[in-house]
């Protein structure tokens, strides 16, 4: 048995938990993923999908609420971007920056986006991403039979 196997069988029990059991936090978060299945209902599902598939179009979400996260600003790479780098007058531009031996070298730059928009934006990401992964574990059959 290797390391993972003795994790998965030392992890508590879930029988006998109901919903009020849930935290409120996975709640809804919970209820956020069941929105993004909904408003993608008509892509038809992914019980016909493979985990190869799935987890290659999980990464793309993760890449997506990364970014979502970036122009939110709760990046601990970021610094504000040097005089020259705004894109247009009157926009915050952040850098993101990657440290080498030497310098910081540009690996992109993103708009800073300070808005309920963008926090709903995240959210959504979040959940995307969250219902990826849920559909490799039940094609996977982690979640019960198929």
């Amino acid at each position: 048995m290797d390391t993972t196997d003795k994790n998965i069988s030392a992890r508590p029990k879930l029988d006998g938990l109901t919903i009020a059991d849930v935290r409120p936090e996975v709640l809804a978060f919970a209820l956020l993923m069941e929105r993004e299945l909904r408003i993608n209902d008509h892509k038809g599902g992914w019980k016909n999908d493979t985990a190869r598939g799935l987890v290659r179009h999980m990464v793309e979400e993760a890449h997506e609420l990364r970014e979502q996260v970036f122009r939110k600003g709760y990046w601990p790479v970021w610094r504000p971007a040097q005089p020259g780098e705004e894109n247009e007058p009157g926009r915050e531009v952040m850098a993101l920056y990657s440290r080498g031996e030497t310098s910081f070298q540009v690996i992109d730059r993103y708009e800073f986006v300070s808005s309920e928009r963008s926090t709903q934006r995240i959210g959504s990401e979040a959940a995307d991403l969250a219902n990826m992964a849920m559909m490799v574990a039940d094609v996977c059959g982690a979640l019960g039979p198929r």
